[in-house]
């Protein structure tokens, strides 16, 4: 059986902490990994602390988009050229998740590119990643989604655990339910044994 990248990341990340977890989370941002947010749960993360630069990094690659990182560049860690790609299909995947018709002009201005052709190069790359189902229309300027691969930020992934909590104490509920009729019905088959052999 092989182990995913994403499989290996979480048990390096289980496994170290401090500056190891911080190159690692460097390498979570550098790899093919586009949804990240899981990541933000493990307690080792979590025990970075919300005011560290790696936190915020993943928080922002997990919840933000480029323009954000632009904002305010010195909160986060320093990016190099791969991850700010990354970033940038990150953002672009947010913008398709509600539009289905996104115009050039908007994505530059979003992404901050000068040239049509870098805006596509992403586009592409995205297309070719599965991360995306649609048609760039280089003539009319606009990338028409058909199908959006969800980004899952934070409060996805709480809210998936929250709902698969419920299901398990669901599940629970039943278990000991059945359990207990399970009780009841051999105690009322003893009772009966004894009735008839009484008889």
């Amino acid at each position: 059986m092989s182990i995913s990248l994403k499989q290996q990341f979480e048990h390096l990340i289980k496994e170290n902490k401090g500056n190891a977890l911080e190159t690692i989370i460097s390498q979570i941002l550098s790899s093919d990994i586009y949804i990240t947010a899981d990541f933000l749960l493990c307690e080792n993360i979590k025990a970075l602390g919300q005011n560290n630069k790696y936190y915020k990094t993943l928080y922002l690659f997990s919840n933000l988009v480029y323009l954000d990182y632009e904002k305010e560049k010195s909160k986060y860690i320093d990016l190099n050229p791969e991850m700010i790609k990354k970033l940038k299909i990150v953002s672009i995947l947010e913008y398709a998740k509600t539009n289905k018709c996104l115009d050039y002009n908007f994505l530059k201005e979003k992404l901050n590119l000068k040239e049509d052709f870098e805006l596509e190069t992403l586009l592409f790359e995205l297309i070719s990643k599965d991360l995306i189902n649609g048609r760039v229309d280089m003539m009319n300027k606009k990338v028409k989604i058909i199908s959006v691969k969800p980004r899952k930020n934070l409060s996805d992934v709480n809210k998936a655990k929250s709902e698969i909590d419920k299901w398990l104490k669901n599940i629970n509920q039943a278990s000991a339910y059945i359990e207990q009729q399970e009780k009841k019905l051999n105690e009322e088959n003893k009772n009966y044994q004894k009735i008839i052999e009484q008889s």
